[in-house]
């Protein structure tokens, strides 16, 4: 964590896709980013917050607060939405186990640590979100004009303008995510296809982690493995959460352009669809990036950044 950096709270939905956890660790090693808080959302959002936990101990992080978010917006109840829905147990919440200290944890409401941290910090804060935006929307709306001061922007994983589809952040709570985008702070769009070209295969996974003495690369080599069964096509990791890292460290890594973007939340076929509605507006929309260069300096920066005992 970089004194110096930018600071910013991270809201995930670790525990089912692996690509959060190697954001996690990105957010927190990153020598341009202060990592202030953790926040998990979506579904068994207290495993998920236990899981934080685990991960950011082994990397020696175990100052930072974690807290645990929404699991289904009200908006989805009221609509009986339950697709998609996350497995119980997640692809690999299961790395932590009942001999772990974190496994009767209990956590703060997100929204109220999100909160919290806001109105201690010294600088804007960046809001990072890489699951449903169901807690960062929900804090946001609650901020009044003195807390909505100290966010430097909100930074997301979520959506696609140039495809017709639902991506799946979005999809978990499109009101939510239409709010940020429409909510008259600053916003950057990390979409779906341009995040998607961020690629490791298991082979690569195992020969840059599976032999680190580092307690965190480890924990990525084996929480990888635990997760490789429901990868489905994926030949390994896709890092799709990483880019709002990245960018937020150095925005002339990723090439954007400025969108007014709305959310379908009405239609029975294309609930969850991303639409640029303007080329003109405070989204800011990822439309290119170099790769190869950032899965190697996601590698480097978590390989440098995490303890060796």
């Amino acid at each position: 964590m970089a004194m110096d950096g930018v600071p910013l709270i991270l809201d995930t939905d670790i525990g089912d896709d692996i690509d959060d956890l190697y954001a996690l660790y990105v957010a927190a090693t990153h020598p341009k980013l202060d990592l202030r808080a953790v926040t998990t959302v979506h579904g068994n959002t207290l495993g998920r917050a236990r899981l934080v936990e685990k991960a950011l101990r082994l990397g020696g992080f175990g100052d930072i607060p974690v807290g645990a978010g929404i699991p289904r917006s009200v908006a989805r109840y009221a609509q009986d939405q339950v697709e998609p829905a996350p497995s119980p147990e997640g692809a690999y919440l299961g790395y932590v186990t009942p001999d772990d200290p974190e496994s009767t944890h209990t956590y703060m409401r997100a929204t109220d640590l999100i909160l919290g941290t806001l109105e201690v910090a010294s600088e804007p804060t960046a809001l990072v979100g890489i699951g449903a935006a169901s807690n960062l929307a929900d804090a946001v709306s609650k901020a009044d004009e003195e807390l909505r001061a100290r966010i430097r922007c909100i930074a997301l994983m979520a959506g696609e303008t140039r495809r017709m589809v639902a991506e799946y952040n979005v999809t978990c709570d499109p009101e939510a995510t239409d709010y940020l985008l429409n909510c008259g702070l600053p916003v950057f769009m990390g979409g779906y296809e341009v995040t998607s070209r961020l690629r490791l295969t298991m082979d690569e996974v195992a020969r840059e982690f599976g032999s680190s003495p580092s307690p965190a690369c480890r924990a990525l080599a084996d929480c990888t493995l635990m997760w490789g069964p429901h990868r489905g096509g994926k030949p390994g990791p896709v890092l799709y959460d990483v880019v709002p890292l990245f960018w937020l460290a150095d925005p002339g890594l990723v090439t954007t352009r400025p969108s007014t973007v709305r959310v379908e939340v009405n239609g029975r076929h294309t609930r969850g669809m991303t639409v640029r509605v303007a080329n003109e507006g405070n989204v800011l929309e990822a439309v290119d990036l170099d790769a190869e260069a950032l899965v190697a300096e996601c590698v480097r920066t978590i390989q440098r950044g995490v303890p060796i005992p």
